[in-house]
């Protein structure tokens, strides 16, 4: 009776070691599927990424590389705003011109984008300075109406409006337009 009684017990230790076993890999199983499920992002939700660098291409050609010291995304405005920009265009000709600025902002569906604080721009022998510019990336252009500088050969000229067409690689000028030496 007492081998019995050691069968039953045996046996019934052994159940109920399987069953732990059973509870743990049933466990785990469901924690291991959540790392696996998608994040989720909702209208509201903002992300902050450090560091950050996107290239845009169209047509299998780089348009613009963007770089940022920091970078917070807002889904719900349709927006990115960037501190300690750097970015890159491309023209049709795969030639770079250079903007540097303090802040930027981009729509992330027109791809739009604007530079504030100390904008420099630098492309072929010209450097362009202003405190605002917008960038439309269907137009290629690049636009300013804040007190734009234009340094070009030994001459600045200061005009009200610039309007910089990244692909014809033209300058245009208007309002107030003066022109100094500067030797």
């Amino acid at each position: 009776m007492t081998k019995t009684i050691s069968k039953i017990a045996l046996n019934i230790l052994i159940l109920l070691i399987l069953c732990s076993i059973f509870f743990y890999l049933k466990q785990n199983k469901k924690s291991s599927s959540k790392k696996d499920e998608k994040v989720k992002i909702n209208h509201s939700t903002k992300i902050y990424i450090k560091d950050m660098k996107q290239t845009f291409y169209k047509n299998n050609k780089k348009e613009l590389i963007l770089l940022s010291k920091t970078a917070a995304y807002f889904n719900k405005k349709n927006n990115i705003k960037l501190n300690d920009v750097k970015a890159t265009f491309f023209n049709k000709n795969n030639e770079k011109i250079f903007l540097v600025c303090n802040e930027g902002f981009m729509d992330t569906q027109t791809k739009d984008f604007y530079a504030l604080g100390n904008v420099d721009i630098e492309f072929n022998d010209k450097k362009f300075q202003s405190e605002k510019v917008s960038y439309n990336p269907n137009k290629k252009e690049i636009f300013s109406d804040q007190s734009p500088v234009l340094f070009y050969d030994n001459f600045k000229i200061v005009s009200k409006k610039i309007k910089i067409d990244i692909n014809k690689e033209t300058v245009e000028m208007e309002g107030d337009v003066e022109v100094k030496s500067i030797n």
